[in-house]
C-alpha cells in the first residue's frame, strides 16, 4: 500500500497557516488488489463505523463513490478500480467547523480576559484597558490555534487510520475471492 498524503505545511493556505492547521485534507493509497463489486455494501458499513457518519453511495462500473455532506464537514471517499489495482482517495472538507471552532474559542476567550481582567485589576486608563483587550486577543488566539490544531490532527489521524483499514479490507477480500 502506497499513501499519498496531499496536504502538508508547506501546501497551506494564509487562513490555515494562520489558524494553525488544514481544513482541507486529501489522501490517497494504491491497492495492489481488487475492490469487488460484491463488497461494495460491506465497505461503506466499515466506512460507518469507523466515522460515525452514514454517506451516500454512488456506483458507477469499477469506481466506488461515498460522500457525507453536513453542516460543519464534507467527506469523499472513492475507490476506482484499474488493472490489478485499486486507489482509493479520501478528501475531507473541515472549513465550516474550523470557522465555528476557531471563532467560538476566540471571542469566549476574548469575553473571558475581558471581564476578569476588568474585574480584576479595575483599570483606570486607556492604557490599562488597551493591555488587557490585547492580551485578551493573544491569549485568545492561542487558545484558538492550539484548540483547532488538536481537532484538525485528530481528525487527519482518524482519515490516515481509515485509509489503511480500507486497504486491508479490499486485500482481505481479494484473498477470500482468490482462494
Amino acid at each position: 500500500m502506497n499513501v499519498k498524503n496531499e496536504s502538508n505545511e508547506t501546501n497551506l493556505s494564509l487562513l490555515e497557516r494562520l489558524i494553525g492547521a488544514p481544513m482541507r485534507v486529501s489522501f490517497s493509497a494504491v491497492s495492489n488488489s481488487i475492490l469487488a463489486i460484491e463488497c461494495v455494501d460491506e465497505m461503506s458499513s466499515l466506512i460507518a463505523r469507523i466515522t460515525h457518519r452514514k454517506g451516500q453511495i454512488v456506483e458507477a462500473d469499477q469506481i466506488f463513490n461515498w460522500r457525507n455532506i453536513s453542516d460543519t464537514e464534507e467527506m469523499q471517499i472513492t475507490a476506482d478500480v484499474s488493472g490489478d489495482q485499486t486507489t482509493l482517495e479520501i478528501s475531507a472538507n473541515y472549513s465550516t467547523m474550523a470557522f465555528f471552532i476557531f471563532f467560538a474559542v476566540m471571542f469566549s476567550g476574548m469575553f473571558l480576559t475581558a471581564a476578569i481582567g476588568g474585574f480584576a485589576f479595575q483599570p483606570k486608563t486607556s492604557f490599562g484597558l488597551g493591555t488587557i483587550a490585547l492580551s485578551g486577543v493573544v491569549i485568545s488566539y492561542l487558545i484558538s490555534r492550539m484548540v483547532w490544531g488538536g481537532f484538525a490532527q485528530k481528525r487527519i489521524s482518524e482519515l490516515k487510520m481509515l485509509l489503511e483499514y480500507l486497504c486491508d479490507f479490499i486485500e482481505k477480500t481479494d484473498a477470500q475471492e482468490h482462494r
